[in-house]
């Protein structure tokens, strides 16, 4: 009996070892293909701190690693934040400082930012750096994506009650401003040997070339038709869905 027992357990750690090395075989360089979803803060600069302060983003995109490590894809992030430091609607005030409705009483206007980014093109290069029970495609990037970006200043006329920025009038004040913009990211990517937990966090900055496309001011009676140089400092963070063609192991063992 005592024969048995030993022959068994001999067994069942060659297994183990069988196991280990498979495991380890299959931890290598592929092609992923990839999903994510994204938030982030980012700090304002350049002309766009003239009329904005800092601002929120949530988004997504694609991603494709290939097997040497080079990464390409495309994103699309909407902006938002609570903070607007240029003032067209003050040309509506009355002369004790309220905007007051077509019914004569004091109107609820909300002002606010809102805008989107867009990458249409983004690449770069993924350098292997696996901590912890990361596959040995994680490690830090960089990248640099080429796309548009677009602001405007946005009006919640909550009562109803200014016709000035209803319809096509509102266009008269909401500063809509558009151009190309390049993003450059430094982060870091972690995708799970067992491929449970994966995600990314990095650094993105942003520079936009862009002009108001509006025809007229009203508050300012003129074209604003002057080029600008838009600035974003920010962190983003995501979750990453990764599409596998096949899962080599079905079990990992540490």
């Amino acid at each position: 009996m005592p024969k048995y027992i030993f022959a068994v357990a001999l067994l069942l750690q060659l297994f183990s070892w069988e196991t280990k090395a498979q495991s380890r075989n299959t931890d290598s360089l592929m092609h992923i293909p990839m999903i994510y979803a994204a938030a982030g803060f980012d700090v304002s600069g350049g002309d766009l701190a003239k009329r904005f302060g800092n601002n929120f983003e949530v988004g997504g995109g694609f991603m494709f690693k290939t097997k040497k490590n080079w990464l390409f894809g495309a994103d699309f992030s909407y902006m938002f934040g609570d903070k607007v430091k240029e003032k067209p609607l003050n040309s509506l005030l009355s002369r004790d400082g309220f905007l007051l409705g077509e019914d004569g009483l004091d109107a609820d206007v909300r002002i606010t930012e809102r805008g989107t980014k867009l990458p249409i093109f983004k690449a770069g290069k993924l350098f292997s750096a696996p901590v912890g029970r990361a596959s040995i495609n994680s490690g830090f990037f960089v990248m640099g994506g080429l796309g548009f970006m677009q602001h405007k200043i946005n009006y919640e006329d909550v009562t109803r009650s200014v016709p000035q920025i209803r319809g096509e009038y509102k266009k008269g004040y909401d500063r809509l401003t558009n151009g190309l913009a390049v993003t450059q990211n430094l982060g870091y990517m972690y995708l799970d040997k067992r491929r449970r937990i994966n995600f990314f966090a990095n650094l993105e900055f942003t520079q936009a070339f862009t002009k108001n496309r509006r025809e007229y001011n009203f508050d300012e009676m003129r074209k604003d038709d002057a080029s600008r140089l838009d600035l974003l400092y920010g962190i983003k963070l995501g979750w990453i869905f990764p599409i596998y063609k096949k899962l080599p192991q079905e079990f990992y063992y540490d």
